[in-house]
């Protein structure tokens, strides 16, 4: 078996303040793959332009946020503000040709049924929004961190809920 690694923009080459040439630096070392959590705060052509002109693949993105806070999914009365993380999210996974999206669940310090509810709902919406875009879907996404009150299996049965399987 053999591993493929990539390079963590947000972590790495962090000798430049600049995501952009971290592309660059990345495909200098060596690697031909590279993930950005965030790479909102740049204008979607530029991102682009800087993975184009080293030459890598985009193997990952975080769900867009703002305000400092980890992710909208598992937090009522941010519905609002999911759906246009989403959206975001969306068009920059499509232009950058990202085929694994983190959905950032949001800090939920005590997980209660609203949480559990709301996540539940964004995770269909997100399912679907994916779907639509002929994403990979449900079977790429990772780090779905809101943690259920019961545990793992609780939160794998979410997504059998909801019609998908592993």
């Amino acid at each position: 078996m053999s591993l493929r690694f990539c390079a963590n923009l947000n972590f790495m080459f962090q000798e430049s303040s600049s995501l952009l040439e971290r592309y660059s630096l990345a495909k200098k070392a060596g690697f031909s793959a590279v993930e950005c959590a965030t790479p909102y705060d740049h204008r979607l052509d530029e991102i682009l332009a800087a993975k184009e002109k080293a030459g890598v693949e985009q193997v990952l993105i975080n769900s867009a946020n703002w305000d400092g806070v980890l992710g909208y999914a598992a937090v009522p009365g941010k519905e609002t503000e999911f759906t246009k993380s989403m959206d975001l999210t969306v068009k920059y996974a499509k232009a950058l040709n990202c085929k694994r999206v983190h959905v950032m669940s949001g800090k939920v310090p005590h997980p209660s049924n609203d949480n559990h509810n709301i996540y539940l709902k964004n995770l269909k919406y997100a399912a679907t929004l994916f779907e639509r875009e002929e994403k990979q879907g449900y079977a790429e996404w990772i780090g779905l961190e809101y943690k259920p009150s019961k545990g793992t299996e609780e939160g794998l049965g979410w997504l059998k809920k909801l019609g998908y399987n592993f």
